[in-house]
């Protein structure tokens, strides 16, 4: 709604999952927000029909295609889609998010996701200002390596008049060499036949469990304690030291206190150490 648009021209009922938090430390469009909240729990937006819905990855097919089913080019020739496998050196092998923890005053805490056996040896690293569970943010990154890996088959082809009912970010079954493939359509054009581009999808990967428990560590507050000041009445120590100066011994739980003259009080508080500190004509303190 602060985007401008309507409440009735926003379908988020196909949406579920919660966050503590959000930190928007500049001025940002609604889009990047929605960017990195989609990033974080796996949905995707598609505008249908006016409307603009949200839907989370991984479910089950909406309609089984048969190779058949789908439209040839217009020679004739060919085949019906055509299948591309992305190299694993463009894949990252760990992907590595930081998330502040709202159980620890909102400290940064890192979580990772890696890939074992795998020809590559690149690090992702992203910072998402999203307040989260450091046990739910590790089940969202395993799920977003996991996600990358299995998206890096893409299929293209063309679905007829007969399919309009697909639209983009449904799900669907395609056979292919006997075996059936989920895939998730990305894009679908508006033509005769409608061109259609998808990733390949993985349902287990959006039914992870949660990672690792990490209990939470506060530090705990320093207090401190009232400073005590006292007056030495001790000889003069060396001969070019004035007689009027005096000498102050000072402590204060911890031992780091600052001493402060004026001509109707001395007050004492907490600063950090100073060790036989002196100005001419303002005392001296003893730490």
């Amino acid at each position: 709604m602060r985007a401008g648009l309507e409440e009735n021209r926003i379908d988020v009922s196909g949406l579920w999952g919660a966050v503590e938090g959000y930190v928007i430390a500049a001025l940002e469009s609604p889009r990047a927000t929605l960017t990195t909240l989609a990033r974080h729990f796996g949905f995707d937006a598609v505008e249908t029909e006016g409307v603009i819905a949200f839907r989370m990855r991984g479910g089950p097919p909406a309609m089984l295609l048969e190779p058949g089913e789908l439209v040839r080019s217009a020679e004739g020739s060919g085949d019906a889609f055509e299948l591309t496998r992305a190299q694993e050196t463009e894949l990252p092998q760990i992907l590595k998010w930081s998330v502040p923890r709202a159980d620890e005053d909102y400290d940064a805490i890192m979580v990772e996701a890696r890939r074992i056996t795998v020809d590559t040896a690149r690090i992702q690293a992203e910072v998402l200002p999203i307040v989260v569970s450091p046990e739910e943010a590790e089940r969202r990154c395993r799920r977003a390596l996991l996600e990358v890996w299995t998206a890096r088959e893409t299929a293209a082809f063309s679905l007829p008049p007969s399919k309009l009912a697909l639209d983009a970010t449904d799900a669907i079954a395609l056979s292919h060499d006997g075996r059936l493939t989920d895939y998730r359509l990305t894009s679908v054009g508006d033509a005769f036949a409608r061109p259609v581009e998808a990733v390949r999808q993985d349902r287990d990967v959006y039914d992870l469990p949660p990672g690792a428990a990490r209990p939470a560590r506060l530090q705990r507050p320093t207090v401190f304690g009232a400073g005590t000041l006292v007056f030495l009445d001790l000889p003069q120590l060396v001969d070019g030291q004035s007689s009027h100066r005096p000498l102050v011994a000072a402590t204060a739980t911890p031992k780091a206190v600052a001493l402060y003259r004026s001509r109707l009080f001395i007050r004492v508080s907490r600063a950090r150490p100073m060790v036989g500190w002196s100005c001419p004509g303002h005392g001296r303190i003893a730490t």
